[in-house]
């Protein structure tokens, strides 16, 4: 596949933070670059400590008072096999854009990507199997049993 364009990137990548970009106070910026021929992609901005600290704040603030904690586990498996669903549907676009900055071949980055859904739809069946009986600790090891 030939690609000469590079305008499916945005000019800058900041942070995100609460479902919101987040201008970093610390302000670094760095030119990412295409591999195969040097012409800048775009820009990403690096998160300094308060961005960070932050991102880690909210993020757990979310984990602990979001639904998914409460969540019926069918739910949750649904919730994961829409996910792989969505995902499947823009492996071809996030390959393309994980080649051209990376260098790395757009058949080797298909690949791979495509295993990510299948193992969201590994999980989602994992959750509605579960039945909790099996011993989880047997003298020094621990079973991988659900």
């Amino acid at each position: 596949m030939k690609y000469t364009k590079f305008n499916s990137f945005k000019p800058l990548y900041e942070s995100w933070i609460l479902g919101k970009k987040h201008r970093s106070i610390f302000g670094k910026r760095y030119d990412i670059s295409c591999p195969s021929t040097q012409q800048s992609i775009c820009k990403i901005e690096e998160a300094g400590p308060i961005e960070v600290d932050l991102a880690v704040e909210t993020a757990k603030l979310s984990f602990d008072q979001a639904s998914w904690v409460r969540q019926d586990v069918h739910e949750k498996a649904h919730i994961l096999q829409v996910t792989a669903g969505l995902l499947r549907e823009k492996i071809s676009e996030i390959a393309l854009k994980e080649s051209i900055q990376t260098g790395r071949a757009l058949r080797e980055m298909n690949a791979q990507l495509c295993r990510l859904p299948e193992w969201l739809d590994y999980f989602a069946s994992l959750i509605r199997t579960q039945e909790g009986s099996g011993k989880l600790f047997i003298k020094d090891s621990i079973l991988c049993i659900f």
